[in-house]
């Protein structure tokens, strides 16, 4: 409900703030028509010094950082877009084939940014400015900025290049003629566009008609910044959010990006923008209506705003049938990434697969755990037992990555010359991502305790102390045997198995762990192996996680609209009869009191890394290497199977990433 106070805490607990105010009816939003001529007559001056500019006081804009941010934001899956290989087929030796040649430019991509509502256009100018650094990372949930290298992807060497135009349309003239302005002495200059975003493709169609040309390499990235997304009148809303599709569709590429202002930052916001800008809303006081419930706000002067919460964002896209990319809280903001379409509903080609031979079967366990106790036999059948205890399965992961880890790496491209170094080096990046996520719980805190689900050779464990060496006990969690001597060994070589813990063979649903004393549970691309049961352990997560605690993993997962029978031959050579997916495993979070913080998306990860294993798996076998060490049996089934996570990468139908949970 709706609650008018003169004065408002941000210490002060929403209970609290309810006995301290009096409360009032419930205001109507007013109709589209009444918001947009108050859009169009809004002070442009007041706004402008309100979101950009330095205080009274000479401190930065409350969103001075989200604005950058944002822009950030845009970048980096920009410049995945540039990057990204789109092959409709495989070639013989597994690599991608039918994708875009950056050699001589000819066949480059380009991405035109498009801002819905641009303003006085704070958010476009950043992305058509020369810089030298160019955003690639996220850490600890905060986009940062990295300098340029000689690793940057052929045709792609700084954000100069990453958009061959950028686009902002705005109802208001005012603000367009403002903005026209800022860039007066800009070299590069962004279109500006008065116009009804409710008619956004026929305004495009007309002023920038390369969009429409079907026979080309444009890729359309359409966002919206600065909340306008949380204040727009759900007609307009949905009427807005259908063009936005449509020019996002145009390509199957095409993405669309929304940056709201975080609920979970509203009462902040009250005090420490609003209280402080009058000028922008007319001033906080006896007739200010707050909806804390749901982050609202109307004043006397008739200004009004909503902010969003991560699930209501998250909501949005679900409402509009959009796939989630990627949903990020940073600063006063939240940050989602989206295509327009579900890929199974998209024009994406359907990659026929053929089925690969297999010698996985799936046998019960005494454990209800069945998903990781799976049956493998070798060419003689003398060996049956789980599977990564297998002389086969042991020896390759063993004796190809040879180091701490054996998950998915981030790389700077695709490089099929990549050698053993490359994908322990990627390997090791991926960690440590991993590890930004978990700082906030894990830094400074003497004596925190962490699971380690799929613990391997315990690399993420050991890791963890290195960064964190206040860290008082972590426990591995493994059903293999022969990883687990691994782990135990060179943790004792190290004399760290004070800390490190490595009891037994463990299961994710049965940790065997104490309830709710935990500050974290990390894994990396082991909640496949669970099948079934990947709802218990997420169940298990939230057991032993303090209330606060976060739960961060990676996992490779089908797209969540994704036919299931082209996956097929995947399911059986896994002995699966499915894979998570982003939706699945929120969905199973929040049932189990676990709070959905975050996706970070880095699909194309997984035909960066899976293709680069291939190759060097092909080298190792005409060189002979694992002769008469692994079977040339596995070694060929590998190769089959390997091609396939690279091809279903390509074709959109499995994704990877990282995926945040905090418990309540």
């Amino acid at each position: 409900m709706y609650i008018t106070t003169a004065k408002t805490n941000r210490n002060m607990s929403v209970d609290d703030r309810t006995q301290n105010t009096q409360k009032k009816g419930q205001p109507t939003d007013p109709p589209p028509s009444a918001l947009q001529n108050k859009w169009k007559t809004m002070g442009v001056e007041n706004w402008h010094k309100s979101v950009y500019e330095l205080n009274e006081s000479g401190e930065d804009s409350y969103f001075s950082d989200l604005v950058v941010d944002t822009a950030q934001f845009i970048k980096k899956h920009a410049k995945k877009i540039l990057a990204r290989q789109q092959p409709s087929t495989i070639n013989n030796d597994g690599r991608a084939g039918g994708g875009n040649e950056y050699e001589d430019g000819t066949d480059r991509r380009k991405v035109i940014a498009i801002e819905v509502g641009t303003g006085t256009g704070g958010v476009c100018f950043p992305l058509v400015e020369n810089e030298d650094d160019e955003v690639i990372e996220v850490e600890e949930g905060e986009l940062r900025s990295e300098r340029k290298n000689s690793n940057s992807p052929k045709g792609l060497s700084s954000s100069s290049m990453l958009f061959e135009k950028v686009v902002g349309v705005d109802i208001n003239e005012n603000f367009i003629d403002f903005a026209e302005k800022l860039q007066e002495e800009k070299v590069r200059k962004v279109d500006f566009i008065v116009g009804d975003c409710q008619n956004l493709k026929s305004i495009l169609d007309e002023k920038v008609p390369e969009l429409a040309n079907e026979d080309n390499n444009i890729v359309p990235i359409v966002f919206s910044a600065n909340n306008t997304h949380g204040i727009l009148p759900s007609a307009v809303e949905h009427k807005i959010n259908i063009e936005m599709a449509k020019v996002a569709k145009q390509h199957p590429d095409g993405l669309i990006i929304i940056s709201l202002w975080n609920g979970n930052k509203f009462g902040d916001a009250v005090q420490h923008f609003y209280g402080k800008n009058p000028q922008l809303c007319g001033g906080l006081d006896d007739e200010t209506q707050f909806n804390w419930e749901h982050c609202e706000m109307k004043t006397s002067s008739g200004y009004q705003t909503k902010w969003s919460t991560p699930e209501e964002a998250l909501r949005k896209v679900e409402e509009n049938g959009w796939e989630l990319i990627e949903l990020l809280e940073t600063g006063p903001g939240v940050l989602v990434a989206a295509h327009p379409l579900k890929r199974s509903d998209s024009n994406s080609v359907q990659v026929p697969v053929s089925r690969p031979s297999s010698r996985l079967q799936q046998v019960p366990s005494a454990k209800s755990v069945e998903n990781t106790m799976i049956n493998y036999e070798c060419d003689d059948g003398s060996e049956k037992g789980y599977y990564y205890d297998s002389n086969d399965a042991f020896t390759f992961y063993f004796e190809l990555w040879g180091g701490e880890n054996i998950h998915v790496g981030l790389y700077p491209f695709y490089n099929e010359d990549a050698s053993i170094e490359d994908v322990l080096k990627a390997s090791d990046k991926s960690l440590d991502e991993l590890l930004d996520f978990v700082s906030p719980v894990l830094k400074n805190n003497e004596k925190a305790r962490c699971i380690d689900m799929g613990s391997c050779y315990g690399g993420c464990a050991r890791a963890i102390l290195d960064r964190f060496p206040n860290v008082g006990e972590i426990l591995c969690v493994d059903l293999s045997k022969k990883e687990n001597d691994v782990n135990r060994q060179r943790t004792k070589e190290r004399s760290l198995e004070h800390v490190i813990k490595c009891p037994k063979e463990l299961s994710f649903t049965d940790t065997e762990a104490e309830e709710c004393a935990y500050d974290c549970v990390v894994s990396q691309d082991s909640f496949l192996h669970a099948g079934k049961d990947r709802h218990k352990v997420m169940e298990e997560a939230s057991r032993v996680l303090k209330p606060g605690g976060l739960l961060v993993f990676t996992d490779i997962m089908q797209t969540d609209t994704v036919d299931p029978s082209v996956l097929a031959p995947v399911y059986k050579r896994l002995s699966l009869e499915d894979m998570g997916s982003p939706q699945k495993y929120i969905q199973w979070g929040v049932s189990y009191g676990l709070k959905f913080t975050g996706y970070v998306d880095h699909s194309e990860q997984l035909a960066n890394h899976y293709g680069s294993v291939r190759q060097i798996l092909k080298r190792i076998k005409e060189k002979g290497t694992f002769k008469g060490k692994v079977s040339d049996a596995y070694i060929d089934n590998m190769l089959e199977g390997l091609k396939h996570w690279v091809l279903h990468s390509n074709a959109g139908n499995i994704c990877w990433g990282y995926v945040q949970f905090e418990k309540l």
